[in-house]
């Protein structure tokens, strides 16, 4: 909790506010900014010398045909702050990416793990290839398992050995400022709320459906992890005790498999959240050309008579959800520490370069 008064929170929060503004219109007079944010220009105009003098804006006078003073104007600039994102996957894949509050991802880079190697052994074998040397001010990792957002690992089911220890003792990451450590599949949820199947919808359930059943859940349009951080952990999907063979040879079959054994969970779910969309995501997502989309729809619909049930979509964003997850995380911390704390809404990152 902060110690200081309601006019320096207003204040702050304005500040963000036109920032956030400023980088969306790239260029903007006093007046054109206090319509975009909704202020007076008494109080917008401070603001904007304030960015300045931080190093968040440059200011330039525009000459009119009209006589009198230039008027001011300001343009946004992306200060040089190191911020990076790192998705660990499930079989040992390592992904990271370089950003800036422009939403630019650069230097992408994914390392495949090597045969027979555990998923440890390949995100230590990775992690050093695709982070930059060089410190950075905030890094953001994502990694499957239930993790506390300083890093400190309460358990991974694949790697059962990192329970209970730290992020920065596992693996070799450079100089860090800030490290916030997110699971895997919320950072996916995260992304398709902003940027994929449920963008605009302020309610909403990511369901990862693989040989384990987990689920991403956004509520206001802010990502629930729980008390405990395990929100969506979900359980294992079994079929007569034996786990589910997501590349079997006939996904329609399997497809009617999947359907028997997650429609009455997913049906619990939207019981209790509530959520305007669902979006299936994960390998079993795919299966049967949207024949699971299409069925579990059905399925699930059966369970609410009377009542409207939310939509159900195919995930966007594919293999790299979680990693844009990630960058939008990263940038939210990153303006969160050139302005005082004060959270400041993510632009959607695009790729400036790929391997």
């Amino acid at each position: 909790m902060r110690s200081d008064n309601g006019a320096a929170a207003v204040r702050r929060i304005n500040t963000a506010a036109c920032w956030a503004a400023l980088r969306r219109l790239g260029e903007a007079s006093v007046a054109e900014l206090a319509a975009a944010v909704g202020l007076s220009r008494p109080t917008t105009q401070p603001i904007l010398r304030w960015l300045t003098t931080h190093g968040l804006a440059t200011r330039s006078e525009w000459r009119t045909a009209h006589p009198g003073r230039p008027a001011e104007r300001y343009a946004f600039v992306s200060r040089p702050v190191r911020l990076g994102c790192l998705d660990l996957g499930r079989d040992g894949t390592v992904s990271g990416a370089e950003i800036d509050f422009t939403g630019r991802m650069a230097n992408v880079r994914t390392i495949a793990p090597e045969p027979g190697a555990s998923a440890p052994e390949a995100w230590g074998l990775g992690v050093p290839q695709v982070l930059p040397a060089a410190d950075l001010d905030a890094l953001v990792v994502c990694m499957p398992g239930v993790i506390t957002p300083d890093g400190q690992v309460l358990r991974v089911r694949c790697a059962p050995e990192w329970g209970g220890r730290h992020l920065k003792d596992l693996l070799a990451l450079p100089g860090v400022g800030m490290l916030i450590v997110e699971n895997h599949v919320h950072m996916a949820a995260l992304a398709e709320s902003r940027m994929g199947a449920g963008a605009g919808a302020a309610d909403q359930i990511y369901l990862y459906i693989a040989q384990w059943l987990k689920a991403g859940i956004i509520i206001n349009e802010c990502l629930h992890r729980g008390a405990t951080f395990a929100a969506g952990e979900g359980t294992r999907i079994a079929d007569s005790g034996r786990q589910l063979n997501l590349i079997a040879s006939d996904p329609v079959r399997l497809a009617d498999q999947l359907l028997n054994l997650i429609a009455e969970p997913l049906a619990v779910m939207i019981g209790v959240l509530d959520p305007a969309i669902v979006i299936l995501g994960g390998p079993g997502a795919e299966l049967g050309q949207d024949r699971l989309r299409r069925r579990l729809a059905t399925a699930v619909g059966a369970h609410f008579i009377g009542r409207a049930e939310p939509e159900l979509r195919l995930a966007a964003l594919g293999e790299r959800a979680a990693l844009f997850g990630a960058a939008i995380r990263a940038m939210e911390v990153g303006g969160a520490l050139v302005l005082d704390g004060e959270h400041v809404a993510a632009p959607i990152p695009y790729m400036e370069e790929t391997p």
